[in-house]
């Protein structure tokens, strides 16, 4: 039936119900052979969210469909999209998933970037929301898994505050991530805005 449907008419695929594209939708729930219907018959893959600016591949990440993240990034989806404060789907995926990671290694392997800043003030990237939401173990599994591909990412990076990541780990207590971090050349000496080391938040 979908595929008669789809047959008949494209216009399915850019209807809005009531800013969500049939795509924006297939997250929860979509069978993975519906997706591919709607993908090989011209399903717009980058097309925005009116509200948000999220993308399918920001739903899949919230909703834990790996599977369908990676047809739809077969399919050429931008892996780097960026929503209206310029999370990614990788922002999404970290924060949204505690408990499930996959998408993140999805992302990742297709090249995501860890270090991707939002376009806040705040500056936060999915490497700062993961010394957080992200057991150890997955986190090491995440820096060896981008050292692998690309030779590693930038453990140094600053949010809006001057705050790397070690210094999250830090305030948060986190002695494991501290540990992961340090052994990736994370400098122990990097200051905030206010001036702070990490030793600082922990002291």
């Amino acid at each position: 039936m979908t595929t008669l449907l789809l047959q008949k008419s494209t216009q399915a695929l850019i209807i809005r119900a009531p800013s969500h594209t049939l795509l924006h939708r297939t997250p929860h729930p979509c069978p993975a052979k519906t997706l591919s219907l709607i993908l090989a018959h011209g399903g717009a893959i980058q097309v925005e969210e009116e509200a948000t600016g999220r993308t399918p591949q920001h739903f899949s990440c919230k909703y834990a469909r790996p599977n369908l993240l990676s047809r739809m990034l077969a399919f050429g989806a931008a892996v780097e999209a960026t929503d209206h404060e310029g999370w990614t789907p990788l922002h999404v995926s970290v924060v949204s998933r505690r408990e499930d990671q996959t998408c993140t290694r999805v992302l990742l392997a297709h090249g995501a970037n860890l270090s991707a800043r939002e376009c806040t003030r705040l500056q936060r990237t999915p490497l700062h929301f993961a010394m957080k939401s992200v057991c150890v173990e997955e986190l090491r599994g995440f820096l060896d898994q981008v050292a692998a591909r690309r030779g590693g990412v930038d453990v140094d990076v600053a949010d809006g505050n001057g705050q790397t990541p070690l210094h999250w780990a830090a305030g948060m207590g986190r002695a494991g991530a501290v540990e992961v971090l340090l052994k990736r050349g994370a400098n122990v000496g990097a200051r905030d805005g206010r001036g702070m080391t990490a030793l600082h938040l922990v002291a």
